[in-house]
């Protein structure tokens, strides 16, 4: 009795444990990692909200983006015809990168945006990991005891394997254009085309008609032995193309008759033949449908046509013929 005595006093005094006395050596929980969205789009492709909705039901237990979220998902699309590319980039809370995954070009924006989901859900929450608790049971001054364990499940997701690349789709194009050409030593022209044609991935061909209505006449002499210049052009050509993206470069054949209508004394038509090189860029405005159109051409004739009066020129067809024009395709695709 008297030995239990002593030992009541000691036994009062001894500190007692507290939860800092817990060993900061033992298993943190899990981050529960909640992002704000860094969104950079293309046309076609600048809606993040699908994203959103394709992450979300991927991550257990809370929501993984926030406009105040420590960490920072950047998401880039970018335009790969005939779809869209992109990236995701993690940034931790101290800016520095984390994780980065791009994907190359898919047919649809939707179709992108869901491998992008997948692979951030995959990093953030992977397969088999033990969801992050809920932030009142960090709070909680003991920890609970741990639950019976569970036999392993099947990954909730796993990587779909990579789509085959779409068929390059045959498509028949129709185009209009308004053209301004340097032609003759006398004056320019200005023109109006149509074409139809096919594509099929970088390679096209189409048929061209052009007019040229007369713009003006020149005079040449004067009194009896004076008289007038004006001219017209009606042509076709053949235009075989490759592409590159936006860019064209083509190779045309054109040939036609250069006219003389208003003219004195009258003259008869004159052919006009002539080759060169065209280059331009066709930007789409509704992908694979329509696209708008800028180009410049540089043509050589051939035997260029011209017309004397009294022994004098009074008309001759350059030996380089330049022209610049603008104008709208349109294409129907069939795969």
């Amino acid at each position: 009795m008297r030995l239990a005595a002593a030992l009541v006093p000691v036994l009062l005094a001894a500190p007692r444990a507290t939860l800092a006395d817990t060993p900061s050596d033992l298993p943190q929980p899990p981050e529960r990692i909640v992002m704000r969205l860094d969104f950079h789009g293309v046309p076609g492709c600048s809606d993040p909200d699908p994203f959103v909705a394709l992450l979300t039901p991927h991550v257990r237990g809370w929501d993984p983006l926030a406009p105040g979220g420590r960490w920072r998902l950047v998401l880039t699309v970018a335009r790969r015809a005939p779809g869209y590319e992109g990236s995701a980039e993690l940034h931790d809370p101290n800016g520095d990168i984390a994780w980065t995954r791009s994907f190359t070009a898919k047919p649809t924006c939707y179709a992108l945006l869901d491998r992008l989901a997948t692979a951030t859900a995959l990093r953030i929450d992977p397969p088999g990991a033990p969801p992050p608790p809920s932030p009142r049971c960090l709070s909680s001054p003991a920890p609970a005891p741990p639950p019976p364990p569970e036999p392993p499940t099947p990954p909730l997701f796993v990587e779909p394997a990579t789509p085959p690349e779409p068929k390059t789709p045959l498509s028949f194009r129709f185009g209009t254009g308004l053209w301004a050409d340097l032609i003759s030593s006398d004056r320019g022209s200005v023109g109006l085309t149509l074409d139809a044609g096919v594509r099929y991935g970088w390679f096209s061909v189409a048929v061209e008609g052009r007019g040229d209505p007369p713009i003006g006449s020149t005079v040449h002499g004067n009194g009896l032995n004076g008289g007038s210049v004006s001219f017209a052009r009606a042509t076709g050509a053949l235009v075989v193309c490759g592409h590159y993206d936006v860019l064209v470069g083509c190779v045309k054949g054109q040939a036609g008759r250069i006219l003389f209508p208003g003219t004195f004394p009258p003259e008869p038509a004159a052919l006009y033949a002539a080759a060169g090189i065209r280059v331009g860029v066709e930007y789409p405005v509704v992908p694979q449908r329509i696209s708008v159109r800028l180009d410049g051409e540089v043509l050589a004739p051939i035997d260029p046509a011209f017309i004397e009066h009294q022994k004098q020129t009074v008309f001759q067809v350059d030996g380089w013929n330049a022209g610049i024009g603008i104008g709208a395709l349109f294409a129907l695709s069939r795969r």
